[in-house]
């Protein structure tokens, strides 16, 4: 088995109009709120550092969906950086653990209405253009094992804002130095080329793509955008 390199591959450049094309990543992942990061991150996983350390440029009000949300690994530093979170899972004991969890965090005394159960992987109960970004996991992965990926993805682009993003953490396949998949590589994990194939075909444009070898298993972390004719470059 080759060993992956700790970054397979960076994407980034101009937005295209083309399928496949390449979207600018939403700026540098600049620190505005340097003092809550700090805390959040002291300790955490790999994955979830760069996830907060990303979206620590957005803005604070942000309407962010945490689709596949378990047990709140990412819900709670989220909600703690002042978005405006929403979440589901399709597993009931990890939706009632997460409301738990989230229920101090929460503007409203209702966390039943921003933590629901994910009946459907081929229909999100959310309505169009509902959110400014879409963050999803080991759900992505399971919806290939199921067959659904396709669907899921034109669902997250569904739900996503004109100019909506994606980020993406999803397990790893191996691969060889040219970053082609071995032939004993796990499925439902992902290639780098793969995943960008089925983003592409859901019409989301990537805009930063790398691999992480220091995680167990090894990840892939990308972030894709909506884009429409009218989105702005």
């Amino acid at each position: 088995m080759h060993a992956l390199s700790p970054v397979r591959a960076h994407h980034g450049g101009p937005l295209l109009d083309a399928p496949g094309r390449r979207a600018e990543r939403p700026g540098d992942p600049a620190v505005h709120r340097p003092a809550v990061l700090q805390s959040l991150t002291r300790g955490s996983r790999a994955p979830v550092d760069h996830l907060l350390r990303t979206l620590a440029a957005i803005p604070p009000g942000c309407r962010i969906l945490d689709l596949g949300c378990g047990t709140g690994l990412r819900a709670e530093p989220l909600a703690r950086l002042g978005f405006d979170l929403h979440a589901c899972d399709p597993d009931t004991g990890a939706v009632v653990h997460t409301r738990r969890r989230l229920a101090p965090l929460l503007p409203d005394d209702d966390p039943a209405r921003r933590i629901t159960l994910l009946k459907h992987l081929h229909a999100l109960d959310y309505e169009d253009a509902s959110f400014d970004w879409v963050v999803a996991g080991d759900l992505l992965a399971h919806a290939r094992r199921e067959g659904v990926l396709p669907t899921l993805l034109q669902e997250i682009r569904r739900v996503l804002k004109p100019g909506g993003w994606l980020y993406a953490d999803v397990p790893a396949a191996g691969t060889d130095p040219a970053g082609d998949a071995l032939p004993d590589a796990s499925d439902p994990a992902f290639t780098p080329a793969s995943l960008e194939a089925a983003m592409a075909a859901a019409d989301l444009a990537v805009a930063e793509t790398r691999t992480l070898v220091d995680t167990l298993p090894p990840r892939i972390q990308a972030i894709y955008r909506r884009v429409d004719p009218d989105t702005p470059r």
